[in-house]
């Protein structure tokens, strides 16, 4: 077996300059590849709206019932996240809660 020439061997950021899609999507991922998964959130987002549209109902209303919960923190001290939480039920399509926040 031949060993490969080192010369031939360039880095991403060497070969994302050639211009070439292999090379872009190389350097994309090593650069993280923030960019499909934050794409994927924004699509499912979107598609989830339509799907509450499509039964009738105000996808921005759906929304903010989802994210109007308990408040949530993390740090590098605390794991758990929330120090509180609530009972809720569904009425007539809609989370309505039972309880005021629970602490614990």
């Amino acid at each position: 077996m031949s060993e490969p020439k080192r010369d031939l061997v360039q880095s991403p950021e060497q070969a994302a300059e050639t211009g070439t899609l292999a090379a872009r999507i190389s350097l994309s991922q090593r650069a993280g590849g923030i960019v499909v998964p934050l794409a994927t959130v924004v699509l499912a987002f979107l598609v989830g709206g339509l799907v509450v549209l499509a039964t009738g109902h105000n996808p921005l209303n759906a929304y903010h019932d989802i994210f109007n919960g308990p408040e949530v923190n993390f740090a590098p001290d605390k794991h758990q996240g929330a120090n509180s939480s609530f009972l809720a039920v569904v009425k007539g399509g809609r989370w309505t809660r039972l309880t005021d926040p629970l602490r614990f």
